[in-house]
């Protein structure tokens, strides 16, 4: 059987080993070199199927069929902080694009008004964002 692991959800290399027949979800994730607090985020997939934690030491994957495993990113602290922060973003993109078209038709439109939209437009998301970060961690 094929075991994948996953070290990052985002654009991470992974390495294959394989186990014996026979072993269960929960004994081939205890034969992988995982870094223990990763564990409790990871996810096990077998073939194309999610295989809840607490079947883990019931299921026992047929002989070649490939199991997946990955750890599940989590959420940080501060839950109301982050819809906050997610609200001002939101907000902040559409005031970018507004003072990027604003800018472009102050400047006369044409390739100077691209020019002058882009900048306004990028100023205002790099400003905005360091401000955001400033006051909403």
């Amino acid at each position: 059987m094929a075991t994948a692991w996953v070290s990052a959800p985002i654009a991470s290399p992974y390495f294959r080993t394989t186990a014996p027949a026979g072993l269960t979800v929960a004994e081939i994730v205890d034969r992988l070199d995982l870094p223990p607090r990763l564990r409790p985020f990871l996810a096990v997939a077998v073939g194309d199927r999610l295989v809840p934690r607490p079947a883990w030491h019931l299921t026992r994957p047929k002989p070649g069929v490939q199991m997946t495993a990955l750890p599940v990113p989590q959420g940080g602290q501060g839950g109301n902080a982050k819809t906050v922060r997610t609200a001002a973003l939101l907000a902040l993109v559409a005031a970018s694009a507004a003072t990027g078209q604003w800018a472009a038709t102050a400047a006369g439109g044409g390739l100077l008004g691209a020019a002058a939209g882009g900048a306004a437009a990028a100023a205002t998301g790099m400003g905005g964002t360091l401000a955001c970060n400033r006051c909403v961690p």
